[in-house]
């Protein structure tokens, strides 16, 4: 959405306390393999309502642990800018802050060996990112997010989640 991503702030009582990742979960045998339904509904449990007109632009496959045993199904989706403008999410007790962050702050943060302070309307100096959002930058991602993330999003009257 306008190049920025919605990243959420990590609680004390989730796994990575105070690191700031995206919405998600997740999937169970119930889902049966549904990972873009299953994906929104993690989502939903996490910020409440979505922002009106998401698009689905394709998704990211991100490998971590010691023997990159964790697979984690990241997919990325534009929102029109009024929406991102208008959007208030009900973070459940996973979070307890989210902003929207442009995504060359992201990017650099994700490629920075510590946290470190950006200028301008940027992330605090304290803004440590998730494993998995640091992994969407990592080497093996550098064709296909940068193309995933330029996708144009579809006409307002097309079909949107």
């Amino acid at each position: 959405c306008d190049g920025a991503a919605l990243l959420l702030k990590r609680s004390a009582a989730s796994g990575n306390p105070g690191s700031w990742g995206l919405p998600g979960g997740n999937a169970d045998e119930v889902d049966g393999g549904k990972l873009l339904e299953t994906a929104e509904r993690e989502a939903r449990e996490e910020v409440g309502a979505l922002p009106s007109g998401l698009h689905v632009a394709g998704s990211v496959l991100t490998r971590r642990g010691k023997a990159l045993q964790k697979h984690y199904t990241v997919f990325i989706a534009h929102a029109p800018s009024a929406a991102r403008a208008a959007y208030l999410p009900t973070l459940n007790e996973e979070h307890t802050e989210w902003r929207w962050v442009d995504m060359a702050h992201v990017a650099a943060l994700a490629h920075a060996p510590k946290p470190k302070a950006l200028v301008g309307d940027a992330p605090a100096a304290d803004m440590v990112l998730h494993p998995v959002v640091r992994a969407l930058f990592g080497a093996e991602h550098a064709g296909v997010l940068p193309a995933l993330l330029a996708a144009t999003p579809p006409p307002a009257d097309s079909a949107a989640l």
